[in-house]
């Protein structure tokens, strides 16, 4: 199906869908610029001060020096229109208080009396679930970090259906998909076009002597699941670490390798739905010294996001 803009350019509905995903804070148009890495620091400010002796837009001088094209800089535009409003307004998914009701921080009903008080208090969403005590400030910081990187995963893939693409590789965070024996190491965002069979995730992980001595361990299969969903339908894997117990964890087969750490996570690229994809996952982990031999519980957490 393709759809009308207003200038009548025909625009696919995918990419209306992915710009009504927009959310978070109005970024100014050169924070998002940045943020895709079409733009550097430098070049920004020297943009800027351009505009300030010209009185040209931002967009307009960006254009003129072939920084960004014309249609980059619309569907940007058109973008950060959409940040700022509320999840009955645009899409909903990224809003913050949707993404605590998907990682289990709060619940529906909590999060709808949070923004009927949000109405008298004017607080950000976040400083009201906070002052209730349903949340701790740490953790609305750090859903506000992955609030961030799925908003720019978002607008990389809407320019790269506009038919401007961009860079490869992002990291960022995601949530639990579950096997019967090992309760929330994979989870999904309830989605109708989305669909995740698991087929293994390991419920623990061994420490040995030898693991000891090397500083680290493998497993070279820890989990395998396959995710379909219908044509137009894209997905992001979130990795979030659930125990201390290692310095850093490196994760194969989401990509590039990913990096995660014991205070953040990591993030896939945008990955297409469209064909049924099997993702068989490779871990090491540098143990933390003090760590003792013996089996813990699985220390990551996976978490599927339909977009």
């Amino acid at each position: 199906m393709v759809t009308k803009d207003a200038q009548g350019a025909g625009r696919f509905e995918p990419l209306e869908r992915l710009l009504a995903r927009a959310a978070g804070e109005r970024q100014r148009l050169g924070d998002l610029i940045c943020a895709t890495h079409k733009l550097t620091p430098r070049q920004l400010a020297d943009a800027l001060a351009e505009q300030c002796d010209s009185g040209q837009k931002l967009g307009e001088v960006l254009v003129a020096h072939g920084l960004i094209s014309a249609a980059e800089r619309d569907v940007i535009l058109r973008f950060q229109e959409q940040q700022g409003r509320a999840p009955s307004e645009a899409g909903g998914a990224l809003h913050l208080g949707t993404l605590l009701v998907a990682r289990g921080r709060i619940n529906q009903q909590q999060l709808d009396e949070a923004l009927a008080r949000q109405q008298a208090s004017g607080r950000r969403i976040g400083e009201e679930l906070v002052a209730a005590g349903l949340v701790q400030a740490a953790q609305v910081s750090f859903d506000l970090a992955l609030q961030r990187a799925l908003v720019n995963n978002v607008l990389l893939a809407a320019l790269a259906l506009a038919g401007t693409p961009g860079p490869g590789g992002v990291h960022a965070v995601a949530e639990p998909l579950a096997p019967p024996a090992a309760r929330a190491r994979i989870d999904v965002a309830c989605s109708e076009a989305l669909q995740v069979d698991l087929q293994f995730q390991e419920a623990s992980l061994a420490v040995s002597e030898d693991d000891l001595a090397r500083g680290y361990v493998d497993v070279p299969s820890g989990s395998r699941f396959c995710v379909r969903g219908k044509p137009g339908e894209s997905y992001l894997v979130e990795i979030q670490p659930s125990a201390a117990m290692f310095d850093t964890a490196f994760v194969t087969g989401l990509g590039p390798t990913m990096e995660v750490s014991p205070d953040a996570g990591g993030v896939t690229p945008l990955v297409s739905a469209a064909v049924p994809t099997e993702h068989a996952l490779g871990y090491r982990f540098l143990l933390r010294p003090g760590t003792q031999a013996g089996v813990y519980p699985w220390p990551l957490n996976l978490f599927v996001h339909p977009l």
